[in-house]
């Protein structure tokens, strides 16, 4: 192994990808275990059941024994890590070939060069529709070019004064392309943005609610919004504000942007998950909300939680369209 164990134990960047992936597979076993099981199957019992079990009190404990683990799982290198070109066979999804040629190093640079010129006037500016068009025009036309898309950005459909009540209860715009707005897009996503990863979605069937694009203002804040929640609780707040549960594509459009303007990314300390009720894992037993987060790297985890579960590590997030 690269690192030994000890006090100074320090992983890689690639490790602590495996150890996530582990530390997943592990509750994902879990969660399998606790499905109620066909009579035949009650009789086989394999090694699967020998998990760590997903506690719904969460306490310093409970993080240090998992913080052990992922240690654990790193220095056994239980998991072979994925290359990012395999990310279609992850999502059981068709090859994609969208005609699109990849950039050489000078034209990515020259692209990006003047979409961060344009983002740091941005940062420095009111908010105003104008601004948001000009912004998210200079965003799509550097982040599409990754994927081959050419991405029209219309008019802002927010007025100043939305735009103004927005601030002030801490939402932000985002403006998310029909082409990037399905659980099909989410292997372009993987190609704008390379240190996404798409490994914990592999077998995963991910179904939204709706297949919202267009402007949509979302929580602004990189921390757990509506911590301490149950699902249902979550759900309710949601509608009692007149908004809808996020889905899976927007959280990653709204994170990734978060990054470019703040420097961190949605929910990206290693203890934290928010729920997307917008977007579920669907299979022949069960339909369960997706629960996600980053990691510092901007690896996105996916995982299905409880929905009786509440406890402060754990959120939910919304999103809104013009009514």
């Amino acid at each position: 192994m690269a690192n030994e164990g000890g006090e100074n134990f320090k992983p890689t960047t690639e490790e602590r990808k495996k150890a996530y992936i582990s530390s997943l597979e592990q509750f994902r076993k879990e969660a399998r275990n606790r499905l109620p099981k066909k009579p035949q199957e009650k009789e086989q019992q394999t090694k699967e059941n020998n998990v760590v079990p997903l506690t719904q009190d969460i306490n310093n404990e409970t993080i240090k024994d998992v913080r052990k683990t992922l240690k654990e799982n790193i220095k056994r290198d239980l998991v072979e890590n994925p290359t990012e070109d395999k990310q279609e066979d992850l999502l059981q999804l068709p090859p994609k070939d969208n005609g699109s040629k990849k950039l050489s190093p000078e034209e990515r640079s020259k692209i990006f060069t003047t979409f961060h010129e344009a983002r740091d006037k941005f940062k420095d500016s009111p908010r105003a529709p104008e601004s948001e068009l000009k912004y998210w025009q200079a965003r799509w036309k550097a982040y599409g070019a990754l994927a081959g898309l050419e991405i029209d950005v219309p008019a802002c459909d927010r007025t100043q004064e939305e735009i103004n009540e927005l601030t002030e209860r801490n939402r932000k715009l985002i403006y998310v392309p029909p082409q990037l707005s399905t659980p099909e897009s989410l292997t372009l996503l993987g190609k704008m943005h390379s240190k996404l990863g798409l490994y914990t979605l592999k077998g995963k069937n991910i179904v939204n609610e709706s297949d919202v694009s267009g402007w949509i203002d979302v929580e602004a804040s990189p921390d757990i919004p509506n911590k301490g929640t149950t699902e249902p609780e979550l759900r309710k707040k949601i509608e009692e504000y007149g908004l809808i549960g996020m889905n899976l594509p927007v959280y990653i459009i709204a994170s990734e942007d978060s990054k470019d303007i703040t420097g961190q990314r949605f929910d990206s300390k290693i203890t934290t998950w928010v729920r997307l009720p917008g977007s579920s894992v669907v299979n022949d037993r069960t339909v369960r909300t997706v629960d996600a987060c980053f990691n510092s790297e901007g690896f996105l985890i996916v995982q299905t939680i409880s929905p009786e579960i509440s406890n402060p590590l754990l959120g939910g997030r919304s999103m809104g369209i013009k009514k």
